[in-house]
């Protein structure tokens, strides 16, 4: 699904606000939607800069999407820039970033190529920002985009050879799930 779990939303700005308010550069990996994109914007160019206008704002926000059925209109006038494809084929040639997105993606991978994701994009951003349901969650693929399925679970402990600077566990409000948060310093 292109989108994430709404309740994520405060966490993600506030761990941002708390852990690397001075950020200049974002990479958004499994841009969706492009809510984690448009949050960014709005709550740090927008809203605490004033920079209303796209030429205005200070950001660089690239994205990448394996799934270019998702990129809109949208996506594309939030995002500096939108790169369609694999993201260990195009992370080589992307450079540095001041934080990653990891927001739902990490389930799409058996745990071996999540945790691959993880080092590899430490190579190119200082801080990680990861969203993932807690635990094994069933997702199938669905539509025309084979990608979808969940593939892992992850819990806290499966991020221990990181540097964990912050977490929680966000219940769902509609059902039993949980979501686990992390923000991983290099």
């Amino acid at each position: 699904m292109p989108s994430s779990f709404p309740e994520s939303i405060p966490y993600l700005i506030q761990f941002i606000r708390k852990n690397r308010p001075d950020f200049k550069s974002v990479l958004d990996v499994g841009l969706g939607f492009g809510k984690g994109g448009f949050l960014l914007r709005e709550y740090f160019d927008v809203s605490q800069y004033q920079r209303f206008q796209p030429q205005d704002w200070k950001i660089k926000i690239v994205g990448v999407e394996i799934f270019k059925d998702y990129i809109s209109d949208l996506q594309k006038m939030i995002y500096n820039k939108i790169i369609i494809g694999d993201i260990f084929k195009v992370l080589p040639n992307l450079g540095k970033f001041d934080i990653a997105l990891l927001n739902d993606i990490i389930e799409h991978f058996p745990k071996e190529g999540g945790l691959r994701l993880i080092k590899e994009v430490f190579n190119h951003a200082d801080d990680i920002f990861i969203t993932t349901p807690y635990g094994f969650f069933e997702h199938p693929a669905r539509g025309k985009n084979k990608h979808e399925e969940h593939k892992s679970g992850w819990k806290i402990e499966d991020l221990k050879e990181f540097r964990i600077i912050d977490k929680v566990l966000i219940p769902r409000i509609f059902n039993k799930e949980e979501i686990l948060m992390a923000y991983l310093r290099k």
